[in-house]
Parts: C-alpha cells; structure tokens; sequence
C-alpha cells in the first residue's frame, strides 16, 4: 500500500513523496521503500540505516526544546546541504 499511494502521489504531483515510520514499523509490516527517501523516527539509538545505508533524515528526539517554541517539538538532523535539502522539494 506504501508503494502504491507514493507512486499515486508522485503521478499526481510530480513530486517524490518521503516515507515518515520506524525501522519497527517498516519492518513489522515488510515495506520496501523502493526508490522512495525515508524519514525515520528513531529515539536514542544512533542515525538509523536502511539497506545498509543511513537515512536522509532523522528524527533523533520527539520531546526536544526549540527557541520560540513554548512545548516540545521534534528534533531532526539531514544527511545533506542546503543544496542537497531544496532538491527534495518541488521545483
């Protein structure tokens, strides 16, 4: 169903969709990604990988502390540039 709704999405938009889970969930319900970048949550246990190779992004913590924000936020890290970042959006 992962596959399907992303290759929907990308006809429809023309844009790549990211696929947001855990390693658990990926797992726990045998979703292969395909050609789809993942943004997996994963709390304390170091950049996850997929395939043998880390993630693009990574959600390191759901409970951190960003300025201006009064509660807790997710905290992510990208493995890229700025460059890298604006080449996952729609052009």
């Amino acid at each position: 169903y992962v596959t399907d709704w992303c290759q929907t999405v990308e006809a429809r938009t023309g844009a790549k969709p990211l696929i947001y889970s855990t390693v658990y969930m990926l797992r726990r319900w045998q979703v292969d990604p395909g050609p789809y970048p993942l943004w997996l949550a994963s709390w304390g246990a170091g950049w996850p990988t997929w395939g043998g190779e880390r993630v693009p992004f990574w959600q390191y913590d759901d409970e951190g502390r960003c300025p201006g924000v009064p509660g807790p936020c997710d905290l992510n890290y990208f493995l890229g540039d700025e460059a890298d970042l604006a080449a996952y959006g729609v052009q």
